[in-house]
């Protein structure tokens, strides 16, 4: 057989084959980076979103939220004042990226915005879970830490706007909580949402207790006396009234305790106010109270006293909490 077709023999039997290829390598799913937050979208409890600059990113995800009277924290407590509740948010952050980043009370700015579009602006410090110390320190990569932040916010009215940013210029996330708030537990809230100090005037009944402020206090009733308060018998044609109280620091910081803090007002049966001495005396002595109270110890029983008509029989009692103006009744019958 000549060259030529021995090469036309070996061109023939190449065209009717079928070139080999390699099998194709399995898929891979690249690691998430969290869910890109798009405009106007709300952002979802229990959903991680990254937040920040491209390149700067952090994974924000926002584990509950909660309102109260207070927050107690050993650095940084809180409470709630005239025409406030406390908002809690708990999160977790982690660092996505391969090199550490930065994580303090600066990282990320909240906001909640009232129904009339008043903002009230987070500016205290990132806590960390469980222990609550302040936060200020560098995530290595995928370091992951669960956090805490509180702020006031408006006493009344649906959380439907809670704004949660890094730096300027990137996406913001943003949250409607209405139905998703952990319930707090007061006696000025109708519905453990709303801290209603205008219309919520609870009754205190003997031995009950409530939180007003950073303080927890209890009412220990009345009695009528003719002893000597302070080295003084009553007039003649008088009696003392005695109401009995205790109060506890709730917040984590000490609570100082005075009769600057409470306002108490008697009022007769025909609705007369009798004039107050600006005195509570510690119960059992003359002494006045005029203490800081240290978290987690034991109560102070103290009582006031107003100079009464000795015909008086009944009467109506008031406690306001001055910082708060929020006010309790007493059960005087």
């Amino acid at each position: 057989m000549s060259l030529v077709a021995i090469a036309a023999s070996i061109l023939l039997s190449q065209g009717g084959q079928k070139p080999k290829t390699n099998p194709p390598k399995p898929s891979q799913t690249a690691p998430t980076l969290g869910t890109v937050q798009l405009p106007g979208d709300n952002g979802k409890v229990g959903v991680t979103y990254q937040l920040g600059a491209k390149g700067r990113e952090l994974h924000f995800t926002l584990d509950s939220a909660t309102v109260g009277m207070n927050f107690s924290a050993p650095e940084d407590s809180l409470v709630a004042g005239e025409n406030q509740r406390i908002l809690i948010l708990n999160f977790t952050v982690q660092n996505p990226q391969k090199e550490e980043m930065g994580l303090s009370a600066t990282t990320f700015g909240f906001t909640a915005v009232s129904p009339d579009d008043e903002n009230f602006k987070f500016s205290g410090y990132v806590l960390g879970l469980p222990k609550k110390g302040k936060i200020s320190q560098s995530l290595k990569p995928a370091q992951k830490v669960k956090c805490v932040v509180a702020f006031p916010i408006y006493a009344t009215g649906p959380v439907t706007k809670v704004m949660v940013s890094k730096g300027d210029a990137t996406p913001i996330l943003r949250y409607d909580l209405s139905g998703k708030l952990v319930k707090m537990e007061s006696a000025f809230s109708k519905d453990g949402i709303d801290l209603d100090q205008t219309t919520k005037f609870p009754m205190l009944g003997k031995g009950e207790s409530l939180d007003m402020g950073e303080f927890g206090v209890t009412y220990n009733g009345w009695e009528f006396t003719t002893e000597k308060i302070k080295g003084y018998a009553p007039s003649k044609g008088y009696k003392y009234l005695v109401i009995k109280t205790s109060y506890k620091n709730l917040v984590a910081k000490d609570a100082f305790l005075s009769f600057a803090y409470f306002d108490w007002t008697v009022s007769d049966a025909a609705g007369q106010k009798l004039p107050w001495n600006k005195d509570i005396l510690f119960d059992g002595t003359d002494t006045p109270i005029y203490q800081k109270l240290v978290f987690g110890e034991d109560e102070i029983k103290g009582r006031v006293y107003y100079q009464v008509p000795e015909t008086m029989e009944s009467f109506a009692a008031t406690l306001t909490h001055v910082a708060s103006k929020r006010k309790v009744k007493l059960q005087t019958n």
